[in-house]
């Protein structure tokens, strides 16, 4: 998993996982994936997770 926030990514994920919250529910990666499929997915996913950035109140 080449992306930023990688370990964000993972730890979120393994949470979510040991509470079986994805039950019933498909994770699907879009790293690496070409644009119009990227566009497809986004299009019919019911939730779409971004880490790009973490956000919070920024130190001054």
């Amino acid at each position: 998993m080449c992306t930023k926030n990688h370990h964000d990514i993972r730890q979120i994920i393994y949470m979510l996982k040991i509470r079986d919250t994805f039950k019933g529910w498909e994770l699907t990666p879009i790293y690496e994936k070409p644009h119009k499929e990227v566009a497809r997915i986004i299009r019919e996913a019911s939730i779409f997770l971004k880490f790009a950035t973490k956000e919070g109140l920024a130190r001054g």
